[in-house]
This record gives C-alpha cells, structure tokens and sequence, in this order.
C-alpha cells in the first residue's frame, strides 16, 4: 500500500469515528480556509483562485444548510436563512471582487463556529 493510499485509508477512519459535531466542526473550519485563502488570492490578483476558493466556501456553506433539522424549531430556520445570507454575501464579493464581503462572512462564520465548538465541549461534558 501506497502513501497516498494509507492516507485515505486513515482519513476514512477518522471520518467514519468522529461525532456528528466534531464534523460540522470540520466543516465550519473548512469555510474559514477557503474564505483566508479567497482573500489572500484576491489581494494577489489571483481572480480565478478567488473565485474557485470562494465556491468552495460556499459548498460548505450550503452543506452546513443541508445538515440543519428544519422541524428542530426557530433556531434552524434562522441558521438557514442566515447561511442564505453568507453565500448571497459570498456570490456579490466574488463578482466585485470584494474583500470586504469575504471578510464579513469570515467574521459571522468564525462567530458561528465558536458558538458550535461550546456546545459540542458541553454535549461531551455530559457524556
């Protein structure tokens, strides 16, 4: 078995044992690379780049929706329309090449994650 056979195998595992939360974690810190690495192509030029990292940000953001209970209540649908938010916000800052929109969804999502991140340690607490 290869290297890069062996890491797939591993990333697999990984996958396949962490919690629910952990993932969405995994998602949200996904979302925060893709918006850094938006930016920093932005800042160089790199419209092409921009736009590829800024559509994968928004795959995360959209899989982020998918992930939401909507018959959870008030909370989910909210979420829902504010991810609807974050990739309108994404689509108008990559068309304008707009830092200043990369950096606002940052910012929201970074709030969101923190947010996530508390209630997966307290969910853990309990177990």
């Amino acid at each position: 078995m290869n290297h890069k056979d062996l890491s797939q195998q591993y990333l697999q595992t990984q996958l396949e044992t962490v919690s629910p939360g952990k993932l969405i974690l995994m998602v949200y810190d996904g979302t925060l690379t893709f918006l850094d690495e938006a930016a920093e192509r932005l800042k160089r030029g790199d419209w092409e780049g921009k736009g590829e990292m800024i559509l994968r940000a928004q795959d995360c953001i959209t899989e982020l929706m998918c992930c939401l209970n909507m018959e959870a209540g008030e909370v989910a649908q909210l979420l829902y329309k504010l991810y609807e938010y974050l990739n309108w916000r994404l689509a108008q800052a990559n068309a304008k090449k707009s830092l200043k929109g990369i950096t606002e969804v940052k910012e929201l999502m970074s709030i969101l994650r923190e947010g996530w991140e508390g209630a997966v340690r307290k969910v853990e607490m309990i177990k």
